[in-house]
């Protein structure tokens, strides 16, 4: 790629670039340096400009010489007014002389393992309307004479070493659209001053050590359309204000310790398109105003101390993809979410909801992951929950769900994870499911399925050994009757729970085709014969129960080779020897 340079009427400003590339030329035999030209015959106003984007090329293989050394030799070209670097190996610190480039406009170093301070020289640079010194290694503080800068309409310090405050002068950077400062050491309060920059669309503030409360005057931000704050320190609660950002599209506020009530002025967040408050000290219940924010996508509020009901309003965000609200201290039933048809992901786990799931479940047909565990639910599960066949998993454990599992699950093809225990689920194992389906085998994708602490009844189907991913298989504490079948053997299966069931018959010899098995679980069932010495082949089992069944004969010796046997127990059957 070449290097062009165009000037009007400045020949020492060329000479001065050829002398510069001469001196890498001479420092480094890499035959990878592009071809350097520069014209200078014709006669025209503009400024000096350099593309050098043919840097990137030379990267980490080929470190040049150390940035104050090689970067002098620029320092008299006066009329630049772009400077492009970012993406190299380049090493040193930024001089004080780079105020020299009095005529610079855009400046970016990023991504080069530059160390060293922002000198104050830079706020001497008055006509810079970029600047970006992100993702290497600067230090030291923010020096006030940044806010000399007001020409900048971007400026770029993330992911450095910087400490201290945000200075107050900030504020005079009134044409500033997206300010990049996160990924730092700074910290202390966000300036009040931060309210003057009325153009801004971009406030990056994440990943730092921000602390105290967030300032009122954000909410004269009026252009802003992205606001990202989270993993900071932050004290107190959102101030109303924030509903003045009527152009919000995405905003991030996860992890910050903020308290008190959502208050009702977020519905004023039309546009708004990502919540994401997770992790936080909220309390108070969901005001009803959030069903104004039709636009909502992603709505993540998960790990809080919410509480109260969820509002019915929630059902009227048509395009909201994603809603999680697990572990939290909501309560009382759940709303109509048939409107939700977009919705992929709802978590609800470990809150106090109880009552009967609303038929219009059913309509979620691009629900993928779908978790209720940990509630109060009662009633029967949806049975279309997988009708659209996008369902990746199922969670709904540890409620009160009775009658049989979902007769849509059966032909889920997408199925990966299936964990139901817990409730009281009726159904004949091996019959059109309710239930656990021979059809069940069809999910190729399944790798969990756990049913267990159900009422579920019947025999285990073969066609378990056809869905080839399986690895887990929980379907202990049921009412389980009928032989294990040998097509288990085919699986790859580190986890077969099936206690506490009425299993008869001998364990499959198959079983030693079961290589990678950490836990074998079979007590408490009428297993019978004797106990299969093939049981050895299991080498990486850790954990073996055969309690409570009636086997018989002489342990075999072969079991000494489960060198990875931790738990041992075959208590409670007719052994001698």
């Amino acid at each position: 790629m070449s290097f062009v340079v165009a000037a009007a009427n400045i020949n020492e400003e060329a000479e001065a670039l050829i002398k510069w590339k001469l001196s890498l030329d001479n420092k480094s035999q890499h035959s990878t340096f592009p071809v350097f030209m520069a014209t200078r015959g014709q006669q025209t106003q503009q400024p000096l400009q350099l593309a050098w984007s043919w840097l990137r090329r030379v990267g980490k293989n080929h470190p040049f010489e150390p940035f104050q050394f090689w970067f002098k030799s620029i320092y008299s070209l006066s009329k630049l007014t772009h400077l492009k670097l970012e993406g190299n190996s380049l090493t040193g610190f930024l001089s004080q002389a780079v105020a020299n480039l009095s005529s610079l406009s855009y400046l970016s170093s990023s991504g080069n393992p530059l160390s060293g301070t922002i000198p104050r020289e830079v706020g001497l640079m008055t006509g810079l309307s970029a600047l970006y010194m992100a993702r290497y290694l600067i230090s030291g503080t923010i020096q006030k004479e940044i806010g000399n800068l007001k020409s900048l309409t971007s400026l770029a310090l993330d992911n450095s070493y910087l400490i201290g405050s945000i200075p107050s002068s900030i504020g005079n950077l009134t044409n500033l659209v997206a300010f990049y400062f996160f990924a730092t050491e700074i910290y202390g309060n966000i300036p009040a001053e931060i309210g003057k920059l009325s153009n801004l669309v971009l406030l990056q503030l994440n990943n730092n050590n921000l602390s105290g409360a967030l300032p009122t005057e954000i909410g004269k931000l009026s252009h802003l359309i992205y606001l990202l704050l989270s993993n900071n320190y932050f004290s107190g609660a959102l101030p109303s204000s924030m509903g003045n950002l009527t152009n919000l599209d995405e905003f991030y506020l996860f992890s910050t310790n903020i308290y008190g009530n959502i208050s009702t002025e977020i519905g004023k967040l039309s546009n708004l398109r990502t919540l994401d408050h997770h992790e936080n000290n909220l309390s108070g219940a969901l005001p009803s105003s959030m069903g104004n924010l039709t636009n909502l996508v992603y709505f993540d509020l998960y790990g809080t101390k919410i509480c109260g009901n969820i509002p019915t309003e929630i059902g009227k965000l048509s395009n909201l993809r994603s809603l999680d609200l697990h572990n939290n201290s909501l309560s009382g039933a759940l709303p109509s979410l048939g409107n939700l048809t977009n919705l992929s992901v709802l978590y609800l786990r470990q809150n106090q909801l109880n009552g009967s799931l609303p038929s219009t479940m059913n309509n979620l047909t691009w629900l993928m992951h779908f978790d209720l565990s940990y509630n109060n639910f009662i009633g029967q599960l949806p049975d279309q929950i997988c009708g659209g066949a996008s369902l990746v998993y199922i969670t709904a454990l540890e409620n009160h769900f009775t009658g049989p599992i979902p007769t849509s699950l059966k032909n889920c093809s997408s199925i990966t994870r299936v964990r139901l225990e817990g409730n009281q689920l009726t159904g004949n194992l091996t019959e059109a499911l309710g239930e656990v389906s021979p059809k069940w085998g069809r999910c190729r994708n399944l790798t969990s399925l756990n049913i267990s602490n159900n009422n579920l009844s019947g025999s285990m189907p073969p066609a378990l050994g056809k869905a080839p991913q399986l690895q887990l298989l929980d379907l202990s504490s049921n009412h389980l009757t009928g032989n294990i079948p040998e097509e288990l053997g085919s699986l790859k299966l580190f986890k077969l729970m099936l206690s506490e069931n009425q299993l008869s018959g001998e364990i499959p010899h198959i079983i030693r085709m079961l290589p990678d098995l950490e836990s074998l679980d079979l007590a408490a069932n009428n297993l019978s014969g004797s106990i299969p010495k093939e049981l050895g082949g299991c080498s990486k089992t850790i954990k073996l129960n055969l309690d409570n069944n009636k086997f018989e004969g002489s342990i075999p010796w072969e079991i000494t080779n489960m060198n990875s046997l931790e738990k041992l127990d075959f208590s409670s059957n007719m052994l001698i020897g």
